[in-house]
C-alpha cells in the first residue's frame, strides 16, 4: 500500500492519498472514511491513459449516463423508469471503458469484502440503486454547495434508514481548460443546519456559500480518482474553456448488515403475523357460516 499525507489549505484537512486504485487501498479509505477519521482519498493515476481516452470518446457518443434516485424521486414514472433501466444503464457504462477496466467492478468486489466486516451496499425496497452516472459539465457550469443523503431524501425507506456512511466515488475523465475543482467542506452539518441555510427554489437542494467554513480543495488530475463522504457539504467550481468536466460518479452506500437482518425480521414478523391473523379469521368465519349450518 502506498499512502501519504497531503496538505492543501488547512492544518489537518483529512484527505488520504494513494498511488493507483487497488483493493486494498481501496478497503483502507472505505474503512477510513465509514469511520470519519478521513473525509477523502485520491487515488492517483487510477485509470490508465489509454483507457481514459477511450472512455471520453465513447461518452462524447452515447452522452449523459443513469439518473441519480434524487432527481427520479419527484415523479412516480421516473421512479419507477430509474429501476427498469438499472442494468441497462451499468451495460451502458461498463461499455465506455475497455473490457475489465471498469473501475467500478473494483469497488463492488471492494465492498464486497468489506461486507465480511459487518457492511453492505445499500438496496431499496424496489430493487438495487444504481446510485451514479457518467455526464459531461459544460462551460460556465458547476454544481452548488450540496449535500447527498438519500437517507434524508428517501426518509419513508426502512432500507435507506439502515445507511452507516454514503460515499461518493469520482473518477477523472476529462477535465475543463480551467475551474471545475471539487471543495469539500470539513465538517458535517446537521439537517436543521443545512435546512436553515437552503437556497430558495429552484436550487432549494444547495446551501449559502457563505455558511460554509474553508474548505479542502480535492485537486485530481485526468485519470485520478477520488472517493468522499457524501454527507459533507460539496460543490463544484463553474468550468471554463473548450473542454468539459467528464466524469464517472458513484455512490457507495455502507449499511449495517445486524441492523438490515433485525428488519428483514421484524418485517417478516409483521407478514406472518398478518397471514396467521387472516387464517384465523377465516377459520372464525368458517366456523361460524358452519353454526348457521347446523341450526
Amino acid at each position: 500500500m502506498t499512502k501519504v499525507r497531503i496538505q492543501f489549505n488547512q492544518t489537518d484537512d483529512h484527505i488520504a492519498e494513494y498511488a493507483g486504485l487497488t483493493a486494498s487501498d481501496l478497503a483502507q479509505a472505505v474503512d477510513d472514511l465509514r469511520s470519519g477519521r478521513i473525509i477523502g482519498a485520491i487515488f492517483r493515476e487510477a485509470i490508465h491513459e489509454e483507457t481514459r481516452k477511450f472512455a471520453v470518446s465513447r461518452l462524447e457518443t452515447l452522452g449523459r449516463i443513469g439518473q441519480s434516485a434524487f432527481e427520479a424521486q419527484f415523479s412516480p414514472f421516473h421512479w419507477a423508469d430509474y429501476f427498469r433501466n438499472t442494468r441497462r444503464w451499468q451495460g451502458l457504462s461498463r461499455s465506455v471503458f475497455s473490457n475489465g477496466k471498469y473501475p467500478v467492478d473494483l469497488v463492488r468486489v471492494t465492498v464486497g469484502n468489506v461486507q465480511k466486516k459487518g457492511w453492505a451496499p445499500l438496496r431499496l425496497e424496489e430493487g438495487i440503486a444504481i446510485a451514479g452516472l457518467m455526464r459531461f459539465i459544460d462551460e460556465g457550469v458547476g454544481l452548488m454547495p450540496h449535500n447527498d443523503c438519500i437517507a434524508a431524501d428517501l426518509s419513508g425507506s426502512q432500507m435507506t434508514a439502515q445507511i452507516d456512511a454514503q460515499l461518493a466515488l469520482n473518477v477523472m475523465l476529462q477535465l475543463p481548460e480551467a475551474g471545475g475543482e471539487a471543495w469539500i467542506c470539513p465538517r458535517f452539518f446537521s439537517r436543521a443546519e443545512y435546512d436553515a441555510n437552503r437556497l430558495p427554489e429552484p436550487d432549494h437542494y444547495a446551501v449559502r456559500a457563505n455558511a460554509l467554513p474553508a474548505p479542502v480543495t480535492i485537486r485530481a488530475e485526468e485519470g485520478d480518482a477520488y472517493l468522499s463522504n457524501a454527507a459533507h457539504i460539496h460543490e463544484v467550481m463553474g468550468c471554463t474553456g473548450d473542454k468539459a468536466r467528464s466524469t464517472l460518479s458513484r455512490f457507495v452506500d455502507l449499511a449495517d448488515i445486524s441492523r438490515r437482518i433485525r428488519s428483514a425480521v421484524k418485517r417478516a414478523g409483521v407478514e406472518i403475523g398478518s397471514a396467521l391473523a387472516q387464517v384465523i379469521a377465516n377459520a372464525g368465519t368458517s366456523l361460524q357460516q358452519s353454526g348457521k349450518l347446523a341450526t
